[in-house]
């Protein structure tokens, strides 16, 4: 008997039964829908988690006094001692934060403010849109600069490119016009939309703004050297402090580049939890196919008999029983595959975010259910190719 032929012969069984076919192919359905909708909802999550990581552009290391002390504050100047002692420390900046508003003519609205030094660009992976980063000079005498976000000069001045203009700042009561010297890509874009008025308007302007080198700072941001060890150069960064600088308090050190990673790894850890769920629906739902092709072999058992008896070979039944479990599997799958596109691709419209399958989980869903359709088949067909034609007739 041909491949073709049995193909054939194995959807003619399943016509003659379509609703226990039907009911099979929707259980499976059902089960890749599930798992298909897990698995891009997460992988959705996970690329807007780290795309809002890579947006706020930080890596590398932060210390910070966790449990202030009496004696010497933790200030800018150790930022700069840092970089000059420290070959492990690339570039080394103090980071100063401060609530206050923002003012135009038409918008206003509150902000968060950064004082930060000449190193933002080496420190913190921001992609300039527009205009330039606060420089040394700037820093030093503290000029009313500052470089704001994409979104926040949209909405201002309704264009990406403001550089040149004034807007109000107030910070801690003091009122005062600043320049903006540069305009970044958004770093609240990407997870923004999921969090709303959540995550703050950031807006960077020099450190000597906000705070003189006396003052103490609230962490230091610190780019290490490209072959450095992060665990050893935070040791060496503590250590440093603590005892030749005598930073008075409990000196904290964060691997910034690790808890990204960590971040990321519980987000993976949580969608393949829900893909395991999504799994065991699938699982049920081949108990049923095989349960369907058992009843399927015990009630055409005097039609295998009438088969073998007309030449067909053993191999021949086994063959039509199979591709019958594959077939009602596969369209299962190919069902729940698109309906589960369908409603992606609502819900993109209704969220206005894109929401896709992967290529490459849609192939691998169809052939897993091609697999676990082969699998379902085995045993009956095996069971309808031990049938011996004259006993199978007399049933």
């Amino acid at each position: 008997m041909k491949f073709a032929d049995g193909v054939f012969l194995a959807a003619v069984q399943m016509a003659r039964r379509r609703m226990r076919a039907f009911l099979c192919a929707v259980s499976v359905g059902v089960g890749v829908l599930s798992m298909v909708l897990i698995a891009s909802l997460g992988l959705f999550g996970e690329r807007q988690l780290q795309q809002g990581m890579e947006s706020v552009g930080l890596s590398g290391l932060t210390v910070y006094v966790s449990q202030a002390g009496q004696g010497q504050l933790l200030t800018a100047k150790h930022a700069s001692a840092l970089a000059a002692t420290l070959p492990e420390v690339a570039a080394a900046m103090p980071v100063k934060v401060k609530s206050g508003t923002y003012r135009t003519s038409h918008q206003n609205g509150s902000a968060v403010f950064l004082g930060v030094n000449e190193h933002l660009g080496d420190v913190m992976g921001l992609s300039l849109v527009a205009g330039r980063l606060p420089n040394a000079q700037e820093v030093k005498y503290g000029r009313a600069v500052a470089v704001i976000d994409e979104v926040l000069a949209q909405k201002l001045y309704q264009r990406t490119n403001i550089t040149g203009k004034s807007v109000r700042f107030t910070v801690e009561g003091k009122e005062e016009y600043f320049e903006i010297i540069g305009v970044i890509k958004s770093q609240t874009g990407a997870i923004g939309a999921s969090f709303g008025n959540l995550i703050p308007t950031l807006i960077y302007v020099p450190y000597s703004c906000l705070a003189s080198d006396k003052e103490s700072v609230d962490q230091i941001f610190i780019q290490c050297a490209a072959k450095a060890d992060l665990d050893d150069t935070g040791t060496q960064v503590k250590d440093f402090l603590s005892h030749r600088e005598q930073v008075a308090g409990t000196l904290s050190v964060q691997n910034v580049s690790g808890a990204v990673e960590q971040i990321q790894g519980m987000a993976w850890m949580v969608t393949a939890l829900f893909l395991a769920v999504g799994a065991i629906s699938f699982f049920v739902a081949m108990l049923g196919v095989l349960s369907g092709m058992f009843s399927a072999t015990h009630e055409k058992t005097a039609e295998i008999g009438i088969f073998m008896a007309l030449g067909a070979q053993r191999k021949d039944i086994a063959r039509i029983f199979l591709l019958q479990a594959v077939l009602t599997c596969l369209l299962g799958g190919v069902g729940g595959t698109v309906l589960a596109g369908v409603l992606l691709a609502a819900a993109s419209q209704v969220l206005g975010v894109t929401l896709s399958i992967p290529f490459g989980f849609a192939a691998a869903v169809l052939a897993l259910s091609a697999l676990c359709g082969a699998l379902s088949g085995v045993f009956p067909a095996i069971r309808a190719a031990k049938l011996h034609p004259v006993d199978a007739m007399r049933k």
